[in-house]
């Protein structure tokens, strides 16, 4: 492009209008190109590597620790040994001494499958590969002892070095994990037939109930929310707990009269119970660190959008008609007035 005539010869060049583009335009462009290479400005790096980290949940930040920690013993020059089964055919006598075998795989496989919770149990099952390789080996093969050592330790260095972000993801857990049973236990425990709290556990709402509250929620979703590590602390935590109870009385005390009461006893349980766990939230939060200024699955630092539910049929509160306008024996309301501040204060 860009001559005349054919050949290579000195053909004219072509006169070409000037075009003008602006840097703008320039920018956007080159933008653009490295999105689509994988890449970000300079400037950017360090601030997208921290925001694609805090994308993941802490059980996944924990485990992808742990799977570090994993990578430096496998890559260990002698890890070959202990990066599978133990050959039964080989060593005919190993499961008469060996209980319970494990390998670098299978520990592998677990932080995969992001099943530890604890470094504590990571550190368990590591140590259980370096009991069984001590019971088995010491008197015939010491060197093999000495090895898984070595081993053992190029793990540890790894946990080490990354204590403080595995320390802030198992306290984000241990919170999840104390909320769910806070919520479990709620008049008496769930599940019971007796539960008196058995209708706001999981509800759903008729088209009625969703023009007069924007933004349901029941225990069900509460439990998600914690599952999904939404919830930094308790504030944010009793915060839709009175939710659950002002969007039952904003709706059921015309209609169903008897339901607000149940939840102003259902948010005064919730909130003795934070009260008895005060001193170990109190260490939790304060160990949740960074974690405290994010909330996952949710825009703008607001907890995810809640969901609908029906009272269950199981219910045995006095008889009432469904929020539709039915009649059914045992219906409850509940929902969400507007959307909670996720962001702990003061942490």
């Amino acid at each position: 492009l860009g001559f005349s005539g054919g050949g290579g010869g000195g053909g004219e060049r072509e006169r070409l209008p000037n075009i003008r583009i602006s840097t703008d335009v320039i920018r956007k462009v080159e933008e653009r190109k490295r999105l689509e290479a994988g890449a970000l400005p300079d400037h950017l790096q360090g601030r997208a590597v921290k925001r694609q980290r805090r994308r993941m949940s802490p059980l996944a930040e924990l485990n992808s620790v742990l799977d570090k920690a994993v990578d430096a013993m496998w890559n260990h020059p002698k890890s070959l040994v202990f990066r599978a089964p133990v050959d039964i055919k080989r060593n005919p006598d190993y499961r008469k001494l060996i209980k319970k075998p494990i390998d670098l795989a299978a520990i592998r496989k677990g932080t995969q499958e992001e099943r530890y919770r604890r470094v504590d149990e990571f550190r368990g099952d590591v140590q259980l590969m370096v009991d069984n390789c001590r019971t088995y080996n010491e008197r015939t093969n010491p060197s093999l002892v000495s090895d898984v050592f070595e081993l053992r330790e190029a793990g540890y260095e790894v946990l080490d070095k990354h204590r403080a972000e595995a320390a802030e993801a198992e306290a984000m857990l241990a919170l999840s994990d104390t909320l769910i049973s806070i919520i479990n236990e709620l008049g008496g425990g769930a599940g019971r037939a007796s539960d008196p709290y058995l209708a706001f556990r999981q509800i759903q709402f008729s088209k009625e109930y969703l023009q007069v509250i924007k933004n349901p929620i029941d225990l069900a979703k509460i439990i998600e929310k914690a599952q999904g590590s939404q919830y930094t602390g308790r504030r944010s935590f009793l915060a839709d707990m009175e939710l659950l109870r002002d969007n039952c009385k904003l709706f059921c005390t015309t209609r169903f009269p008897n339901l607000p009461p149940v939840a102003d006893q259902l948010f005064e349980d919730a909130s003795r119970a934070i009260a008895q766990k005060s001193d170990d939230l109190d260490e939790l939060e304060k160990n949740v660190g960074s974690w405290a200024k994010l909330t996952l699955g949710s825009k703008n630092n607001t907890p995810g959008p809640s969901y609908p539910g029906t009272p269950p049929s199981a219910f045995t509160g006095p008889s009432s008609p469904n929020l539709d306008g039915s009649a059914n024996a045992g219906s409850a309301a509940d929902g969400g007035l507007a959307a909670v501040q996720e962001e702990e204060e003061g942490q």
